[in-house]
C-alpha cells in the first residue's frame, strides 16, 4: 500500500511540475505579447506627435501666407479709396460705386484674416 502511495504521489508531482512548466511558459509569452504591443503603441503615438507636428508647421506656413496677401488686398483696397475719395472731390460721380465695391472688398479681407487669426481647431486627436 505504501508503494501504491508513494506512486500515487509521485505521479501528482510530476503533474503538479508539468502544469508549473506550462503556466511559467503562458506566463513568458503573455509578458512577450505586452512588451510588444506597448512599443507597438509607443511608435503609433510618436508618429502621431510627428503628424500633428506637421500639421501644425503646415497650418502656421498657410496662415501666415494668407495673411500676406490679405495684407497686401486690405492694403491695395486701402490706397484705392483715397484715391477714388479725391476723384469724388474733383467732381467724378462714378467714384460712388467703386467705393462701395472697394468697402465690400475690404470687409471680406477682414472677415477672412479673422478666420486666419483664430487659433486652430482643437479637433485633432489628443
Amino acid at each position: 500500500m505504501d508503494g501504491q502511495i508513494h506512486s500515487l504521489w509521485q505521479s501528482e508531482l510530476a503533474i503538479s511540475r508539468e502544469d508549473a512548466k506550462r503556466t511559467r511558459f503562458q506566463l513568458a509569452e503573455a509578458k512577450r505579447q505586452l512588451e510588444a504591443l506597448r512599443s507597438h503603441n509607443a511608435q503609433l503615438e510618436s508618429e502621431r506627435k510627428c503628424q500633428k507636428e506637421i500639421v501644425a508647421k503646415a497650418l502656421a506656413a498657410l496662415s501666415h501666407e494668407m495673411d500676406a496677401s490679405l495684407f497686401s488686398i486690405a492694403g491695395s483696397a486701402e490706397s484705392a479709396l483715397e484715391r477714388l475719395a479725391a476723384l469724388q472731390e474733383g467732381g467724378c460721380a462714378e467714384a460712388g460705386d467703386l467705393t462701395l465695391r472697394l468697402e465690400s472688398i475690404l470687409e471680406g479681407a477682414e472677415q477672412i484674416r479673422k478666420i486666419v487669426a483664430m487659433p486652430p481647431a482643437t479637433g485633432l486627436p489628443g
